[in-house]
């Protein structure tokens, strides 16, 4: 979901590049991870420059991430299999 040279907009018309992030693996107490809640979301801190080959003192930004349901993917190919059908014909 997030990589090296990732490319996002900050403000509307700002875009800065992910050149560091880290996940928090940390457990809570009861096998859990910190950085993921029960919602499926997880919060990941990221560094970011103007450049994509930046490696100077960045901005820290916390990003807050939805994991896609398991079948997402399965709906996504089902739709793609209805399309291509219809369009044979």
């Amino acid at each position: 979901m997030l990589y090296v040279g990732q490319q996002i907009e900050v403000e509307p018309g700002i875009f800065k590049y992910i050149t560091q992030y880290s996940l928090s693996t940390t457990d809570n107490g009861d096998g859990s991870s910190l950085g993921l809640n029960d919602n499926g979301q997880f919060v990941a801190m990221s560094r970011l420059a103007d450049t994509a080959t930046s490696t100077t003192a960045t901005p820290t930004l916390y990003v807050v991430l939805q994991i896609p349901a398991p079948g997402t993917g399965v709906l996504a190919l089902l739709g793609l299999t209805a399309i291509s059908r219809r369009r044979r014909r």
